[in-house]
């Protein structure tokens, strides 16, 4: 299931991702493509938002030396793990930015759940990405007249679909 954890996902629960509290989001993207906490929060919420319209439960991860930040349950009564990346918009160049990381183990998510964000706050898109498609240690670099290259991701996988 997820690679490294304990097969009890129960100990990496905590709550209903529904409870996530919002707070002032202002000053957060700068040029500099900083990536604070807040601005992780917000892709949480947009994944937590995803998740509540395709009714599924989705819960927060507690565990401290995991990447995985919410745990999905499966139609099936599976759970699945998901790495939630959110990226600013760089104005230089128009693009979205997603770095991974240089540790694979450090990944052990079944899926990448990337977001990305205007200067404004506003989602511009989000991509539900299979862990093993772009490989480990490799910058995502997406432009705006490119997201048709990655329409496929859009889509839910298969396996959420009853």
């Amino acid at each position: 299931m997820f690679s490294g954890l304990s097969e009890d996902p129960e100990q990496y629960l905590f709550g209903f991702a529904q409870d996530t509290e919002t707070s002032s989001t202002s000053g957060l993207i700068t040029d500099s493509m900083h990536y604070s906490h807040k601005v992780g929060e917000i892709g949480e919420l947009q994944f937590d938002i995803w998740a509540i319209s395709n009714g599924l439960n989705a819960w927060r991860s507690i565990n401290p030396h995991t990447r995985v930040d919410r745990i999905v349950v499966m139609p099936n009564g599976t759970y699945r793990g998901f790495h939630i990346k959110t990226a600013t918009f760089c104005k230089s160049n128009s693009r979205y930015h997603f770095k991974a990381a240089s540790d694979p183990d450090s990944f052990p998510s079944d899926y990448w759940f990337l977001v990305g964000l205007n200067s404004d706050l506003g989602v511009a898109f989000k991509l539900i990405v299979p862990f093993d498609k772009f490989g480990h240690d490799q910058a995502i670099s997406i432009g705006n007249a490119s997201i048709q290259d990655y329409v496929e991701y859009l889509k839910l996988p298969s396996e959420f679909i009853k």
